[in-house]
Protein backbone atom coordinates (compact mmCIF):
# COMPACT_ATOMS: atom_id res chain seq x y z
CA UNK A 1 0.00 0.00 0.00
CA UNK A 2 1.04 3.61 -0.64
CA UNK A 3 0.68 6.51 1.91
CA UNK A 4 1.36 10.65 1.71
CA UNK A 5 1.07 12.06 5.13
CA UNK A 6 0.14 15.21 5.53
CA UNK A 7 2.79 17.50 7.70
CA UNK A 8 0.27 17.50 10.59
CA UNK A 9 1.08 13.65 10.70
CA UNK A 10 4.85 14.04 11.06
CA UNK A 11 4.67 16.45 13.42
CA UNK A 12 2.22 14.35 15.47
CA UNK A 13 4.67 12.08 15.01
CA UNK A 14 7.91 13.90 15.62
CA UNK A 15 6.20 15.51 18.95
CA UNK A 16 4.17 12.74 20.21
CA UNK A 17 0.76 15.37 20.77
CA UNK A 18 -2.18 14.35 22.65
CA UNK A 19 -1.44 10.84 22.44
CA UNK A 20 -1.66 10.76 18.32
CA UNK A 21 2.34 9.88 18.14
CA UNK A 22 1.39 6.21 19.46
CA UNK A 23 -1.36 6.24 16.73
CA UNK A 24 1.02 6.85 13.49
CA UNK A 25 3.34 4.61 15.09
CA UNK A 26 1.01 1.79 15.13
CA UNK A 27 0.22 2.46 11.30
CA UNK A 28 4.08 3.03 10.88
CA UNK A 29 4.41 -0.50 11.77
CA UNK A 30 1.61 -1.94 9.80
CA UNK A 31 2.99 -0.22 6.85
CA UNK A 32 6.48 -1.69 7.29
CA UNK A 33 4.48 -5.02 7.82
CA UNK A 34 2.89 -4.64 4.52
CA UNK A 35 5.88 -3.86 3.01
CA UNK A 36 4.25 -0.21 1.95
CA UNK A 37 5.75 3.21 1.54
CA UNK A 38 5.40 6.38 2.81
CA UNK A 39 5.74 9.33 0.22
CA UNK A 40 7.10 12.76 1.26
CA UNK A 41 7.59 16.08 -1.10
CA UNK A 42 9.43 18.95 -0.91
CA UNK A 43 6.50 20.58 0.37
CA UNK A 44 6.33 18.46 3.67
CA UNK A 45 9.95 19.44 4.62
CA UNK A 46 9.45 23.31 4.03
CA UNK A 47 6.36 23.21 6.15
CA UNK A 48 8.06 20.99 9.06
CA UNK A 49 11.37 23.05 8.44
CA UNK A 50 9.07 26.44 9.29
CA UNK A 51 8.61 25.11 12.70
CA UNK A 52 12.06 23.65 13.36
CA UNK A 53 12.53 19.97 11.74
CA UNK A 54 14.54 19.00 9.34
CA UNK A 55 14.28 16.01 6.78
CA UNK A 56 16.87 14.24 8.76
CA UNK A 57 14.47 14.33 11.80
CA UNK A 58 11.97 12.66 9.95
CA UNK A 59 14.26 9.87 8.35
CA UNK A 60 15.73 8.83 11.87
CA UNK A 61 12.36 8.04 12.87
CA UNK A 62 12.94 5.34 10.86
CA UNK A 63 15.26 1.98 11.05
CA UNK A 64 13.86 0.34 7.32
CA UNK A 65 13.80 2.52 4.04
CA UNK A 66 10.30 3.15 3.51
CA UNK A 67 10.25 7.02 3.03
CA UNK A 68 10.12 7.85 -0.86
CA UNK A 69 10.47 11.46 -2.19
CA UNK A 70 7.87 12.60 -4.62
CA UNK A 71 7.73 15.90 -6.61
CA UNK A 72 5.81 18.75 -6.86
CA UNK A 73 4.47 18.96 -10.07
CA UNK A 74 4.38 22.49 -11.64
CA UNK A 75 0.77 21.95 -13.44
CA UNK A 76 -0.60 22.00 -9.79
CA UNK A 77 0.40 25.36 -8.49
CA UNK A 78 -1.63 27.07 -10.24
CA UNK A 79 -4.52 25.05 -10.39
CA UNK A 80 -3.99 24.49 -6.73
CA UNK A 81 -4.89 28.38 -6.30
CA UNK A 82 -8.00 27.99 -7.81
CA UNK A 83 -9.32 25.07 -5.99
CA UNK A 84 -8.13 26.91 -3.15
CA UNK A 85 -10.15 29.46 -3.30
CA UNK A 86 -13.35 27.88 -4.50
CA UNK A 87 -13.23 25.49 -1.64
CA UNK A 88 -11.75 27.37 1.03
CA UNK A 89 -8.80 25.44 2.26
CA UNK A 90 -5.06 26.25 2.15
CA UNK A 91 -2.92 26.18 -1.24
CA UNK A 92 -0.65 24.16 0.23
CA UNK A 93 -3.25 21.78 1.20
CA UNK A 94 -4.54 21.85 -2.36
CA UNK A 95 -1.23 20.54 -3.30
CA UNK A 96 -0.49 17.93 -1.23
CA UNK A 97 -3.57 16.32 -2.33
CA UNK A 98 -2.28 16.73 -5.56
CA UNK A 99 1.09 15.39 -4.97
CA UNK A 100 -0.67 12.35 -3.12
CA UNK A 101 -2.99 11.57 -6.02
CA UNK A 102 0.05 11.36 -8.48
CA UNK A 103 1.91 9.14 -6.20
CA UNK A 104 -1.49 6.47 -6.37
CA UNK A 105 -1.39 6.82 -2.51
CA UNK A 106 -4.47 7.27 0.43
CA UNK A 107 -3.42 10.81 1.76
CA UNK A 108 -2.95 10.51 5.62
CA UNK A 109 -4.19 13.33 7.46
CA UNK A 110 -6.57 14.34 10.55
CA UNK A 111 -7.19 17.83 9.01
CA UNK A 112 -10.83 17.99 8.28
CA UNK A 113 -11.05 20.34 5.27
CA UNK A 114 -9.20 17.40 3.51
CA UNK A 115 -13.08 15.97 2.91
CA UNK A 116 -13.29 19.41 0.48
CA UNK A 117 -10.99 17.57 -1.79
CA UNK A 118 -11.83 13.79 -1.66
CA UNK A 119 -12.97 14.21 -5.77
CA UNK A 120 -8.93 14.62 -5.58
CA UNK A 121 -7.41 11.90 -3.31
CA UNK A 122 -8.86 9.54 -0.92
CA UNK A 123 -7.73 10.53 2.90
CA UNK A 124 -8.01 8.59 6.04
CA UNK A 125 -7.02 9.56 9.34
CA UNK A 126 -4.32 7.19 10.80
CA UNK A 127 -7.32 5.78 13.14
CA UNK A 128 -9.42 5.11 10.36
CA UNK A 129 -6.10 2.98 8.45
CA UNK A 130 -4.90 0.69 11.63
CA UNK A 131 -8.46 -0.78 12.19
Amino acid sequence: MRYYFDTCIWVDLLEERNGKGIIVQQLITKIIEENGVIFYSSLTIEELGRIGYTEHDMRRLFTKTILVFTHLKKAHFSISQKVAKKRLVPRKDVLHAYTAADAESVLVTTDRHFEKLKDIVESKTPRELIL
